[in-house]
């Protein structure tokens, strides 16, 4: 996905379920990135992880996530942010 943002003030929030766990993960403009993997009928989170990336100064962002074998990377700009 592109995004032509200001950076700063942009964040957003994406979950994916599958096999009784929900992944959901936490892009912000500001250079953040946390993964949070829970079960899908609630409790406590199974695993967690926060990342850094440096924003690009043209207000672009390109993100993607890898979903495999119960684990969740999230890459942003072609390099690997955060796993969870």
């Amino acid at each position: 996905m592109n995004f032509r943002a200001d950076l700063a003030h942009f964040s957003t929030t994406f979950e994916l379920t599958t096999r009784k766990s929900v992944f959901a993960f936490a892009v912000s403009g500001n250079g953040t990135v946390r993964a949070v993997r829970t079960p899908q009928e609630g409790g406590p989170a199974l695993g967690s992880a926060e990342g850094r990336f440096e924003p690009r100064a043209d207000g672009l962002m390109d993100f993607e996530c890898w979903h495999v074998d119960q684990q969740l990377w999230v890459f942003v700009d072609g390099r690997e942010a955060t796993a969870c």
